[in-house]
């Protein structure tokens, strides 16, 4: 912001009121005091906050445009292998990135660690669709 002598800024997420309890009570626009400073404004925006799944797919239909396919599929779009994932999501990341899901089968084997709080990525997608290979 400095270097092009900004003093105003949004950072917009697609964070939705309907996803969970505690998004529900997040503010759907909050100025941020930790990046407010010296002399700028720094706030976090959340616009589609009110709409639901719905309305949301709606609005991409009535612009002509088409959700990225992981946005139909997903009970919830982050990470490839997202720690919060519910394991569709995690299965449907498999199926899309056998190449990625390979290296963190291969990291949690060497390591004996996972980031699934103790239940292995390979547990996660066990119920997997067919053409997963674990």
């Amino acid at each position: 912001m400095k270097a092009r002598g900004v003093k105003l800024a949004f950072n917009c997420t697609g964070i939705r009121a309907e996803e969970s309890p505690a998004r529900k009570k997040k503010e759907p626009l909050k100025l941020n005091a930790t990046l407010s400073k010296a002399g700028r404004e720094v706030y976090e925006y959340m616009p589609i906050h009110h709409l639901t799944t719905r309305h949301v797919f709606w609005i991409i239909q009535q612009a002509g445009q088409e959700p990225f396919h992981a946005n139909i599929r997903n009970k919830r779009l982050s990470c490839v292998f997202c720690i919060m994932g519910c394991d569709g999501d995690l299965q449907h990341g498999a199926e899309q990135r056998p190449a990625l899901l390979q290296k963190y089968l291969d990291t949690e084997d060497r390591t004996g660690w996972t980031m699934f709080n103790g239940k292995s990525l390979r547990d996660r997608i066990a119920n997997k669709p067919s053409g997963i290979a674990a």
